[in-house]
């Protein structure tokens, strides 16, 4: 069997606030309602997603919440009939009788002694299940709904299983699952909005990282707020491309090319071999063709940056924000936005907006909001974009 182990057991002081940045977004926040209310009912939820979309990261991190023991992945697609049921062993069996007779018995799997021996809710992420042997497919059958392994090992009611597979159309290898085992999963569609995914980058999903990885993160961001289509681009059929762009790949950029900021070829080395040729190239001239410049020479004159362009505008705007450490900055800032709203694509910097408001309101307190009054509200402005920003509420009163 191929399974891997990931302990997060919680200190007794945590909190629901220590659970991982990821949790956090809007559409995850639904998803793990639903997979909650799943295993309440005592049913198995699948995720369901392309490849790179963030999937298992998402599975970690539930198993990283508070009051939860962690998980073992278990690897479904490559593992064969035996590694669920337990390798088979002879054995023999004394009738009431007193006679003896050979029989098969089953070895329980590590995976399930592992599981029923944590504390805290346990969870065994079957993972790629859509893409295992029907026989496979088989034998989770029993094991899912009624908590028992062919051994006749149970399995404790604090461990909960969670599937995850592609959609098999794009999957080569994949198998339809079968009808029973379908019918005993609740579905879920997995794909995070890619508004939320952005925010989640230009957050380095709350770690603390350089600022050179930070600086690229927003370049990647503003680069694919131009270049939507190249967020998740599989190869074509037939395509010798190893490398292709995906959530996944480019959050490895991020991380792996944040050395080679200063330089360009070696960047654009980096991003081939997680992106692709041609995704990567056109990635590198976007980041290095347009001018750059520092959050002080942007707040001292919005007027050097070219806000009609997406990426730069986006890259601007951003750096901006990451700059603010003041209070008394805080003016000055939105006076960047003005500039902006009125000289660029008026969406990008709405967009901002609301993270500015979040930073100000988490740093300096609700009393940073006195601010927003200077906010442009003309038509010309952020009229348009305040249900979206603000809700039923605004900040200017």
């Amino acid at each position: 069997m191929t399974a891997a182990t990931l302990t997060a057991v919680p200190d007794a002081d945590d909190t629901t606030e220590d659970a991982p940045y990821i949790l956090g977004g809007k559409h995850t926040q639904t998803i793990v309602k639903l997979i909650d209310a799943a295993h309440d009912a005592g049913v198995t939820p699948i995720l369901w997603g392309k490849p790179g979309v963030g999937k298992t990261a998402l599975v970690d991190a539930l198993a990283q919440r508070p009051g939860f023991g962690g998980l073992v992945r278990v690897l479904t697609g490559s593992q064969d009939k035996s590694d669920t049921l337990g390798m088979p062993s002879r054995d023999t069996y004394t009738d009431r009788d007193g006679r003896v007779h050979n029989t098969t018995s089953h070895a329980t799997p590590s995976w399930v002694l592992e599981a029923n021996d944590s504390e805290g809710t346990f969870y065994v992420f079957l993972d790629e299940l859509p893409q295992a042997d029907t026989d496979v497919q088989g034998t989770f059958l029993t094991v899912l709904q009624n908590y028992v392994m062919p051994s006749g090992v149970k399995i404790k009611p604090h461990v909960k299983f969670i599937a995850a597979g592609n959609p098999t159309d794009i999957v080569a290898s994949g198998y339809e699952l079968i009808e029973p085992l379908t019918n005993r999963l609740s579905h879920l569609t997995y794909e995070p909005p890619r508004e939320e995914w952005f925010q989640g980058m230009l957050d380095a999903w709350g770690k603390d990282v350089s600022d050179d990885e930070a600086a690229l993160r927003r370049a990647v961001v503003g680069y694919l707020v131009g270049h939507g289509d190249n967020l998740h681009r599989p190869p074509e059929t037939g395509s010798t491309e190893n490398a292709w762009p995906s959530r996944r790949s480019w959050d490895n950029l991020s991380r792996m090319g944040a050395a080679f900021l200063s330089d360009p070829s070696t960047l654009e080395a980096v991003a081939e071999s997680l992106v692709g040729e041609a995704v990567a190239k056109d990635f590198v001239t976007t980041v290095f063709l347009l001018a750059s410049y520092t959050p002080d020479e942007i707040v001292a004159d919005p007027s050097i940056v070219d806000w009609t362009n997406t990426f730069q505008g986006f890259v601007s705007i951003s750096s901006v924000i990451s700059w603010l450490s003041r209070e008394a900055d805080v003016p000055s800032v939105i006076a960047v936005f003005n500039y902006a709203v009125k000289n660029g694509p008026r969406d990008v910097t709405a967009t901002q907006l609301k993270a500015l408001i979040e930073k100000c309101k988490g740093e300096f307190g609700a009393g940073a909001v006195k601010h927003f009054k200077n906010l442009d509200m003309t038509d010309a402005g952020f009229k348009e974009f305040l249900p979206l920003i603000f809700g039923s509420k605004t900040v200017a009163k």
